[in-house]
């Protein structure tokens, strides 16, 4: 019903439309925080840092989706107690 409608928006307003929300939802204080530490060299800091920036490249590149379960699955792989960080001792 809507899809004349729709079909009148113009390519460059869906695209300012995108550009506001990616902008609106980004958190720009821990990106910024997060490279703060990289450049400190703290404890970590480098290797978060570049689970974020692989993340980015990735969503860039390739595919948000790719990236998005990439950046989890990294992110989910450095931390205490992700995938590669168990304790694998016996119960």
């Amino acid at each position: 019903v809507l899809a004349p409608i729709v079909g009148q928006i113009s390519v460059p307003a869906l695209a300012g439309i995108m550009v506001a929300v990616s902008l609106d939802t980004m958190q720009f204080g821990p990106t910024f925080d997060a490279a703060k530490a990289a450049w400190a060299d703290e404890e970590g800091s480098r290797i978060r840092f570049g689970v974020l920036v692989v993340t980015a490249v990735l969503c860039y590149q390739v595919d948000f989706a790719v990236g998005i379960v990439s950046g989890v699955l990294l992110d989910r792989a450095i931390n205490p107690g992700g995938i590669f960080n168990q304790n694998k001792t016996p119960a």
